[in-house]
């Protein structure tokens, strides 16, 4: 076989092409157990019905510290607000000031 680089003519042997073995086909292989359609997921049934929470009155609230009564300062300012106790600009800054105490 001739190569030509550059316009030079070089003379290079060819190599003999080795026979491809064939492939043996592939067989399916069966699953030992037959699939079985999945089932239908079941709901999980509670044992005891759920009771819902009942909130704690915040006078009935035990005051052990600062931080404790802090909050229940706050709630009962939350109360009053709801209540209608403040004039809009009055409700807007108590607002302001609680979102810099509460976590997000």
């Amino acid at each position: 076989m001739t190569s030509v680089i550059d316009s030079q003519t070089i003379e290079q042997p060819v190599q003999p092409v080795q026979p491809v073995q064939p492939v043996q086909p592939v067989q399916p292989v069966q699953p030992e157990q037959p699939v079985q359609p999945e089932q239908p997921v079941q709901p999980v049934q509670p044992e005891q019905p759920v009771q819902p929470v009942q909130p704690v009155k915040l006078t009935d609230t035990v005051i052990v510290d600062q931080n404790i009564a802090f909050n229940v300062l706050i709630r009962f300012i939350d109360v009053a607000q709801k209540r209608g106790t403040y004039s809009l600009d009055e409700s807007a800054k108590i607002f302001e000031c609680i979102k810099q105490f509460q976590q997000n």
